[in-house]
């Protein structure tokens, strides 16, 4: 009995000279440790089985944690990504916009400068047409001065001639002395 009392529940407590009266408590107590035995035997298997499920649970709990950590880490990726994009998005947007604006400034400038290109054209085709009227009146001036020397030379030459017929007649004047008066009135 001291044993059950301590634990032992492997000890057996046949009865074989006792009485029948204490032959059947003590056949009531073997009965009651082997209810007792196969009691914690089942608890012992529940016991280990529960210890399992629980391990397994940590395990899928452990597992469902780990995915849920790297979930969050993507997610955290994702939206680091995302507002990557949204920044990548709005700095395309305002380099778009901005040349744009650089287009249409060309785009007025280039017209600007077709213009004044257009008027510096007309202005050197008028200067060309001018120096064109110019050199063709230097050439035509060129021909009247050559015109103009010949005329010269020809006056020249007639007034040396005439100064010539003048100092001969001043000499023939001086040999006839006396025609001299005649001949002042012929010349005038």
């Amino acid at each position: 009995m001291e044993r059950l009392y301590l634990g032992h529940l492997n000890h057996s407590f046949k009865s074989h000279s006792v009485s029948k009266d204490i032959g059947k408590i003590l056949d009531n107590i073997e009965a009651l440790r082997l209810k007792l035995t196969q009691t914690i035997v089942s608890i012992h298997h529940s016991s280990n089985d529960a210890a399992d499920v629980s391990n397994n649970l940590n395990s899928l709990t452990s597992e469902v944690l780990s995915n849920i950590a790297k979930q969050n880490s993507e997610v955290a990726l994702l939206v680091s990504a995302m507002d990557e994009v949204a920044s990548t998005s709005n700095s395309i947007a305002d380099n778009a916009e901005s040349t744009q604006l650089s287009m249409v400034s060309t785009a007025e400038l280039t017209t600007i400068f077709q213009r004044e290109m257009m008027q510096a054209m007309e202005s050197m085709n008028h200067l060309s047409s001018s120096l064109n009227e110019s050199t063709k009146c230097v050439v035509l001036l060129e021909q009247h001065g050559h015109e103009i020397g010949s005329v010269v030379d020809v006056i020249k030459s007639i007034a040396d001639q005439t100064n010539l017929l003048a100092l001969n007649a001043a000499i023939e004047a001086a040999r006839a002395g006396g025609t001299r008066a005649w001949f002042c009135r012929c010349c005038r």
